[in-house]
């Protein structure tokens, strides 16, 4: 093909400028897409509260009848006691944020306000990062191996069950604040 004799040569910048609108486009696009299974199967009107209790419910029940081996002993079991007692502080704060802002805490209830002060400065997901320290609180106090499996089996289901499905929900009411929000808050820390 020929080069008309007029037309100028596109610059370094407006390439750029390009490309940065195309990669923007992709990426916008793809995380629409639910590319997990686990995020078509987790049942969504089983709120997180519940995930959580059952996780504990069974963390108990692996280390009465399940035990494996114990890895942890009393002095530590001691921190790990302090530190579900930190992560219950987080997410009572992170739900007290909310109740001052008069906005659902329910999953996909439609938020009255975006909220981004106290814990939420620093994490996208402080209430669901809370559970999930309590989680290892309670790991470590227990001492024994097998109920740590529960763990990354609730932070699946947090992040592919709710967070993946509430980060579009989010955007698509709050638009552009959201986006700002999000691009300088990370979603755990």
């Amino acid at each position: 093909m020929q080069k008309k004799i007029n037309e100028k040569p596109q610059s370094d910048t407006s390439k750029t400028e390009t490309l940065e609108k195309v990669k923007t486009a992709i990426t916008a696009s793809l995380d629409k897409v639910d590319t997990s299974i686990l995020g078509r199967i987790i049942p969504r009107n089983i709120i997180p509260p519940v995930y959580f209790l059952a996780a504990l419910i069974l963390m108990a029940v692996l280390d009465q009848f399940a035990p494996m081996s114990h890895l942890i002993y009393v002095p530590l079991r001691v921190f790990g006691g302090l530190l579900a007692l930190g992560g219950l502080i987080v997410t009572a704060c992170a739900a007290y944020a909310f109740k001052q802002a008069e906005t659902p805490i329910k999953p996909f209830e439609k938020p009255t306000l975006l909220v981004t002060r106290g814990l939420f400065q620093y994490s996208r997901n402080p209430m669901y990062l809370g559970m999930i320290i309590i989680l290892i609180g309670v790991w470590i106090s227990l001492g024994s191996f097998s109920p740590v499996f529960v763990i990354p089996v609730f932070f699946i289901i947090m992040l592919e069950g709710f967070i993946k499905h509430e980060e579009p929900f989010l955007e698509k009411i709050f638009g552009d604040e959201y986006r700002e929000y999000k691009s300088k808050v990370r979603r755990w820390m």
